[in-house]
């Protein structure tokens, strides 16, 4: 059984908070608490196996309830590509889920020097 505040940092941990985080949430923390001791009490809770059952417990839970998931887009995303759509659709879907899948070449950025000034005095050379 967890006291209320470890329930809160369970909670503050699940929704996606650092320990450090949760810990200010849950826990009084006053301002001039050291950053060094937030982390060692967090850290101390994290490793309770009470507190990180309950943690996973709620990720799980939370990720059941998503609106919307992963598998999902790419399923919608398909039926788009096989269906009757306008090119114009099924060409952006195609886009579309290649990037979800990392298939795009990475962009690539042309910097150039001229008509700035020198870095380096190359004159002494």
């Amino acid at each position: 059984m967890l006291t209320p505040k470890q329930e809160a940092f369970a909670q503050a941990i699940a929704d996606g908070n650092n320990q450090a985080e949760a810990y200010r949430l849950a826990y009084d923390v006053g301002p001039r608490t050291k950053p060094e001791t937030i982390y060692k009490r967090a850290s101390e809770l994290m490793t309770s196996g009470a507190v990180a059952g309950r943690v996973e417990h709620l990720r799980k839970a939370l990720a059941e309830i998503s609106l919307w998931s992963r598998q999902q887009s790419v399923m919608a995303l398909r039926d788009i590509v096989e269906s009757d759509a306008t090119p114009a659709a099924r060409i952006q879907a195609v886009r579309e889920l290649n990037t979800m899948h990392g298939y795009n070449e990475p962009a690539r950025l042309n910097v150039q020097m001229r008509d700035l000034p020198p870095i380096v005095d190359e004159s002494w050379l």
